[in-house]
């Protein structure tokens, strides 16, 4: 039978040398004994070991899953600065040509109207140099060689006047102002901020209005003047309900208006509108007559162009007719955002053109339950189309 002395490093001993001299007074244990404890012990040691390891393989799936989510994020934001950076250097280019369309477009304009003025001032010299040649022969000419016809050569001298053209005054041009580019990023940052809430809007087709004509998709809306009558003595209602119906949250859609050079656009409070504002109204050379209905009041809170010049806004007013406010655009939107925050009562217009510029923005909304999209093409027949976020 074996011993084992746990004093001298867990030896072994057979038990003729646990009773040897070398031995006397040593604890031992027999080996069977101290097997079954140990083995429990060095399970637990086991054990505890395993979930370290365990713990330590977790801890290093995490420092990997970290390491790749932090290369994803900043690869992520890397793009996002490459984007934001190239919309930018985008906005600022198109800043510089249209800055150089207008110098361009102002110096052909001047140099047409110098070239003209050119050739007046050359006929008109060379009428001079005729008249003043006739005048110089006949004096160095003989006594019946100056009075030839002598009255007629009179008058023409007599009459001329140098016409002096009309030259461009020559102030000093105004010293080019670069944008202010704070400003520029605030107005990217809104659009970019409420193009967020991006919906697909679709057009309601209206009922009994041979007038309208809505496409299959429902994305485009157009005048087909079908009742010419009525098209001398009155105006049509040319109102097209969108889908969805708003009733919370914020939403935000784009509209096409670059080929159209009479529009109307923006949100309307009531599925059913009055009945003495709605449908033919009778024509006046009034603007505000023809658009009485188009105020916050009695649902309407919109924006609109008339003859491809005049953009303005509807707002209340004391009297029926709606007050009309002219907007000042530097550049015609082609392209119209319209959001909407149901919630805080707001009302935004963005010339998304124009990188975004605020054309418009109706505060303290007081909408009904329910709102929707609202459309009219006016008497322009060109199209007025829905526009998708990647377009």
């Amino acid at each position: 039978m074996a011993a084992w002395l746990p004093q001298e490093d867990g030896k072994f001993i057979c038990w003729l040398c646990e009773r040897s001299q070398e031995h006397r007074g040593h604890h031992t244990f027999l080996v069977e004994e101290v097997a079954q404890e140990y083995q429990k012990t060095l399970q637990a040691a086991l054990e505890k070991l395993r979930k370290e390891q365990q713990e330590a393989e977790r801890l290093e799936a995490d420092i990997r899953e970290q390491r790749t989510s932090w290369k994803n994020q900043i690869q992520n934001e890397r793009h996002s600065v490459h984007d934001g950076f190239k919309q930018l250097r985008g906005i600022l280019d198109s800043e510089e040509q249209r800055e150089l369309q207008k110098l361009k477009k102002d110096e052909g304009e001047a140099l047409h109207y110098l070239a003209e003025a050119e050739n007046e001032l050359v006929q008109q010299n060379q009428l001079v140099r005729v008249l003043i040649s006739d005048l110089e022969r006949r004096l160095k000419g003989s006594t019946m060689e100056m009075l030839q016809d002598v009255n007629g050569i009179m008058e023409r001298s007599k009459t001329f006047t140098l016409k002096k053209p009309k030259t461009i005054p020559k102030k000093q041009r105004r010293m080019f102002q670069v944008p202010d580019l704070r400003g520029m990023l605030q107005m990217f940052n809104e659009l970019t901020d409420v193009r967020r809430y991006w919906v697909h809007v679709i057009l309601d087709i209206p009922e009994n209005n041979p007038d309208i004509a809505i496409s299959a998709d429902r994305r485009q809306v157009l005048v087909c003047k079908k009742k010419a009558t009525y098209w001398n003595y009155y105006c049509n209602d040319y109102s097209v309900l969108g889908s969805p119906m708003i009733t919370s949250g914020k939403h935000y859609w784009e509209v096409d208006v670059s080929m159209k050079s009479d529009w109307i656009l923006g949100v309307y409070g009531k599925k059913c509108p009055n009945s003495k504002l709605m449908g033919f109204i009778r024509q006046s050379k009034s603007y505000q007559h023809d658009f009485l209905r188009y105020q916050p009041k009695y649902g309407y809170w919109v924006i609109g162009l008339q003859n491809q010049l005049e953009y303005n806004a509807f707002e209340d007013s004391s009297s029926p007719d709606p007050l009309i406010i002219t907007l000042s655009l530097s550049v015609p939107p082609c392209r119209v955002g319209v959001f909407i925050d149901h919630n805080a009562g707001i009302v935004s217009f963005f010339n998304v053109t124009s990188h975004g510029f605020l054309i418009y923005k109706f505060s303290s909304c007081s909408f009904s339950q329910e709102i929707f999209p609202y459309f009219s093409p006016m008497k322009c027949a060109a199209p007025m189309a829905l526009c998708s976020p990647n377009s």
